[in-house]
This record gives structure tokens, sequence and C-alpha cells, in this order.
């Protein structure tokens, strides 16, 4: 498994995240909520890579009957927020990691399960650190700064692991 391309890939779709952002666009909602849901799930990812590289140290072969029950029945049942309390237990994170992986998690949580009109409609706005996720750039910046922190810790895991 090659953590380091893995990580490559999520750092370029994170970095893709403001650019592709117009606010006078139409659609601009679902351009949002999409890259906002595709870097959760690459920081899931993320999550998934250490709990396998922790576990199996990275040699857990995909078509294997024991990966694939691994895949489905362990980590397929494993929301973000065990899986984020079992990295806690294996490496040293600090608050200000864990609060930014809480931040992405609920407003990826919101966007996912929850319609913007949901929110429109009870005169309440999606908010990321108190700035309207869909009128203010500087709410997707703050997101960003918050992925590309969690990308740079993870880094410093499979570094420190002399993993791939």
């Amino acid at each position: 498994m090659n953590n380091s391309k893995t990580i490559s890939e999520i750092d370029h779709i994170i970095k893709d995240l403001t650019s592709m952002l117009r606010p006078e666009e139409e659609e601009q909602d679902i351009k949002i909520k999409n890259a906002v849901i595709v870097a959760h799930n690459a920081i899931e990812g993320f999550l998934n890579l250490f709990l396998i590289n922790y576990y199996f140290g990275g040699k857990i072969p995909i078509d294997d009957a024991k990966s694939n029950h691994f895949y489905i029945n362990i980590l397929g049942e494993l929301d973000f927020v065990k899986k984020l309390k079992m990295l806690e237990k294996t490496e040293s994170v600090n608050q200000k990691e864990i609060k930014a992986f809480h931040r992405i998690n609920d407003i990826r949580n919101d966007l996912a399960h929850y319609p913007h009109r949901v929110f429109k409609r009870k005169g309440k706005h999606l908010m990321y650190l108190g700035k309207h996720i869909f009128k203010d750039i500087e709410a997707l910046e703050l997101f960003r700064k918050d992925c590309f922190m969690i990308l740079d810790r993870a880094r410093e895991i499979f570094k420190s692991q002399k993993l791939n």
C-alpha cells in the first residue's frame, strides 16, 4: 500500500476545493456540498489506512477473505468518530487536531443528512467556525486549513511508522 501516493491524492482533492468555488455560479451549494463530502471521505480514508497499517503493517491484501472481512465487518462498521478514537489511543494527536477532525465530521454530517433547504426554512445557516459555508469563502478556507492540518499529521504518522 503506497501511503505517500494516497496522501498526495487526498492533498490534491482538498487543494481543488477552493479553486472550484465561484459564489455567483448556480448550483454552487451542490459543488460545496460535494467538495466537503469528498474531502471528508478522503480524511476517513486516512483513518482507514492508519488502522490497516497499525494492525497489519500495511500488508493486508485487498482480494483475500481475511481482508474482505476486515474491510466490511470491521472498518465498514466503525463510524468516523470511533476510528478517530482509535487513532487517539495509538498516536499522539493534539486537541487542535482532534477539534479539526470533529469540525470536518460535523459539517459533513450536516451537509450529507440535512438538506440546505431545511436550514433555510428554519432560518438557520450552515456554519463553519462561525462563517456561512455557502456564502463566505473564508469558511471554505478555514475548512481547507483544517484538512491540510490533518494531512500534515497523516504524513508525520506514516513517516514515523516507516511506512510508504
